[in-house]
């Protein structure tokens, strides 16, 4: 299996766990932390999440010194690399 192979399997089931989870039990929509997107795999690093985020790809939002992220705003980013990657 190649590195792109892995990561294309990677991000597919990351894309389905986000599906599942895209809203809490009351209905509000769920925000991750950077910890929360590299214990799913999606990420390697808190770099690696910064630099998307420097490049416009993932949004994120600041509430006081804590940083989250939608999850739509991950399944937007999860999508747009299976797009990516298709297109290669």
């Amino acid at each position: 299996m190649t590195l792109t192979e892995k990561q294309t399997e990677n991000t597919s089931t990351a894309t389905q766990a986000f599906t599942l989870e895209m809203t809490t039990a009351n209905g509000l929509t769920r925000y991750y932390s950077k910890e929360d997107l590299i214990e799913c795999g999606i990420f390697g690093s808190k770099t690696s999440i910064d630099r998307y985020v420097a490049m416009g790809k993932l949004k994120k939002i600041k509430l006081g010194r804590s940083v989250r992220f939608s999850a739509e705003a991950v399944a937007e980013f999860i999508q747009q690399c299976q797009q990516d990657s298709h297109s290669n």
